[in-house]
């Protein structure tokens, strides 16, 4: 029995978002493995998607600020436990501190972005990565291209990493209800998820959605979470004559697979990656898919997506013109090759994998 530790820091810092989604799916993952004990090293989080299982206590927002303030401002060591055999990290807050206690660290290489980009950070929210990686006896990274990011700044780490593709967390059983704040809405809509600022690239895609003519084809476009509009977003939005077109709403996971499941395309026009979600769960829910032509994206969905170059927001708007033509990805690759691809961007798959991770690393 290998006993895996997590430490408390996105589920802190996150209530929702990929990265949280992800370590809450591994963790019940790992639950229903009978080689593997899971611990949560922490009892209080806001983690929503541990909170709904009934899993933990709910950390206040307040706390979980000063926490996330402390942890950057002082950058505290955060001691390897004694109690495991693989303390896994969730974020790269504080300092590691492996001592001498025989566990092995184990680190989550999520992107690069911040060092591939920088001019869309005011600071590095990553500015403890390296340290973790350099400390770390295994990084799990969630997709080749950012394996291959990481290796070019420190070529010294590239014999420690082992890719491990992400998953969707939805399925066709997962539950769905339509948002209360667009019940009344019967317009067919195109469908952007979580953050739009800087590498996210929205305000391309808003220019692109005006130029394609939505008073022509009748779609609204919708974001769905990344919090409310910002001041220059709705300033944007209003210049672009598009106040009556673009909508921000809160969703909860089962309005977002409603979204999913009825948008007439997944629009993803970010500039860099370390994975992106939308890709995999808009193949779950069998929505076409419009994504910016890079690597990771290429990697992850070349077969079923469309990919278009984000930099050209004339592109955008042709293809957001012609959306009745967009196949869906189990048309693209016909049923057997589409059923083929929801089972490895399964959950399933996601935690065998980190298991012989895992197991590869204490034998």
């Amino acid at each position: 029995m290998i006993r895996i530790g997590f430490d408390r820091q996105i589920f802190a810092i996150q209530k929702y978002g990929g990265i949280g989604r992800y370590f809450a799916d591994l963790y019940l993952g790992l639950l229903e493995e009978h080689c593997i004990e899971p611990r949560l090293m922490f009892r209080h989080h806001q983690n929503a998607y541990l909170l709904q299982q009934g899993i933990g206590g709910r950390l206040g927002r307040v706390q979980a600020r000063y926490y996330q303030k402390i942890m950057i401002k002082c950058k505290l060591q955060l001691p390897v436990s004694s109690a495991v055999d693989i303390q896994h990290s969730t974020h790269y807050l504080g300092r590691p501190q492996k001592g001498k206690t025989g566990a092995r660290l184990v680190s989550t290489l999520h992107d690069m972005t911040p060092e591939l980009l920088p001019q869309y950070f005011n600071k590095n929210p990553h500015s403890n990565k390296l340290g973790w990686f350099l400390a770390s006896d295994l990084i799990i990274s969630v997709s080749e291209t950012s394996s291959r990011n990481l290796s070019f700044f420190l070529p010294e780490l590239a014999n420690k990493i082992q890719r491990v593709h992400l998953c969707s967390s939805f399925g066709s059983q997962s539950k769905q209800s339509k948002p209360e704040s667009i019940k009344d809405m019967r317009d067919p809509f195109f469908l952007f998820v979580g953050q739009r600022g800087g590498h996210k690239n929205a305000s391309l895609l808003l220019r692109a959605f005006a130029s394609s003519e939505p008073k022509r084809h009748g779609h609204k476009l919708l974001f769905a979470g990344g919090g409310a509009l910002r001041r220059e977003e709705q300033k944007e939005i209003a210049e672009l004559k598009l106040s009556g077109s673009v909508t921000q709403v809160r969703v909860s996971d089962a309005e977002l697979w409603y979204l999913y499941r009825n948008a007439s395309a997944v629009l993803i026009p970010s500039l860099a990656e370390g994975f992106s979600l939308p890709l995999v769960e808009g193949l779950a829910a069998d929505v076409p898919v419009i994504c910016s032509d890079i690597p990771v994206h290429r990697e992850v969905a070349q077969n079923y997506a469309q990919l278009i170059n984000p930099l050209q927001h004339d592109d955008w708007a042709d293809v957001l013109r012609l959306s009745g033509r967009i196949s869906k990805p189990s048309q693209t690759l016909g049923l057997q090759l589409y059923n083929e691809c929801l089972n490895y961007f399964s959950r399933e798959r996601m935690v065998e994998e980190h298991v012989k991770a895992y197991t590869s690393l204490v034998a």
